[in-house]
């Protein structure tokens, strides 16, 4: 419905015109303005009570003028003191003819407030998958198991932004003029032309920024972190904010993409998660502790879940019970 329909709508309404749906779409609209009136002003109570003030007077003026009665429920005591109820009391009616007033300035307010919302197309890498596209600008995009990532439909326009939940390596070609900006969680990662990947699966501990070639400049939602070179990578944690830089042997990281399991001094949270995208099973842990183990490790994707768990239980402290039929790993 467009703002002229609206117009024209409310105008019915307050005429009495109006059918029974018509009635409630009028009813519908006015509580989801009512919802963006508070988002504009923040939920500010003192800015909510003088809105209400001013309402609930230009619709004393307005009552004044009307010489019919239909529009006024007769269990509805008169409006006395525009100071004695608040927006959420006075009967809907009213708050209709008060956006009727008002209505280039309200409606435009709600118009402006409501805008058309943004079209992606989704890219997703399914359970024990690894997905690869060519995006418009010619940058390449490699999408780990459990991966999903989305490009708005102005990608390349006039910027370059992606939005990430998982893990992708990107080939990013270089555009001077269009920084290639992906959005993972809590972090943001710009670059003009580099090779790097990000890991950032929304339940996982640690989110990673490592870079194969180039430079990328990492930030979270406050500050710039650092900025990255060849064979650097940063963990970052979700659930303190702290992140650390080192150095690491990027390539084998990225081996993933070449049919590989690899984990780098990662803890066993995370891998437990990583496993869970892989083989589809669902991994718990009866000891807490056992979370914070780090463990280091390549293996082809083709092993099977139980060879991985056993080879895992002869080289560090873990043990496992694993139920094929319910699809569950426990890690003891």
């Amino acid at each position: 419905m467009d703002e002229k329909q609206l117009i024209k709508l409310i105008e019915r309404y307050l005429a009495g015109q109006c059918s029974e749906e018509e009635k409630t779409e009028v009813e519908q609209w006015y509580e989801t303005f009512e919802q963006q009136q508070r988002l504009f002003l923040n939920g500010d109570a003192k800015k909510m009570e003088d809105s209400a003030e001013r309402s609930l007077t230009a619709i004393q003026k307005k009552l004044l003028r009307n010489k019919e009665n239909h529009l006024k429920p007769a269990s509805e005591e008169p409006i006395a003191n525009p100071k004695s109820r608040s927006i959420k009391r006075f009967p809907f009616w009213a708050a209709a003819a008060c956006v009727l007033l008002c209505l280039s300035a309200v409606i435009g307010l709600y118009f402006k407030q409501t805008p058309a919302p943004e079209k992606y197309t989704v890219f997703s890498a399914g359970v024990g998958k690894v997905k690869y596209w060519k995006l418009p600008d010619g940058s390449s995009v490699w999408l780990n198991a459990g991966s999903i990532m989305k490009l708005p439909a102005n990608f390349n326009n006039e910027k370059r932004e992606v939005y990430l939940e998982g893990e992708a390596f990107f080939n990013v070609a270089k555009q001077v003029d269009k920084p290639f900006i992906i959005h993972a969680g809590n972090l943001r990662t710009q670059v003009l032309g580099t090779a790097f990947s990000v890991s950032a699966y929304p339940d996982a501990t640690l989110n990673t920024v490592t870079v194969v070639n180039g430079k990328v400049q990492v930030s979270d939602t406050s500050q710039v972190l650092g900025n990255l070179t060849a064979d650097r990578k940063m963990e970052y944690s979700n659930s303190s904010g702290k992140h650390v830089i080192a150095t690491t042997d990027a390539a084998k990281e990225m081996s993933w993409k070449a049919q590989q399991l690899v984990f780098t001094d990662l803890p066993m949270a995370d891998i437990a998660l990583r496993l869970q995208r892989w083989y589809g099973y669902q991994f718990y842990f009866k000891s807490q502790a056992l979370k914070n183990v780090r463990f280091t490790a390549s293996f082809k994707n083709t092993i099977s879940l139980q060879h991985l768990l056993t080879i895992m239980q002869g080289v560090s402290p873990v043990n496992y019970q694993l139920d094929h039929k319910a699809k569950t790993v426990i890690f003891l």
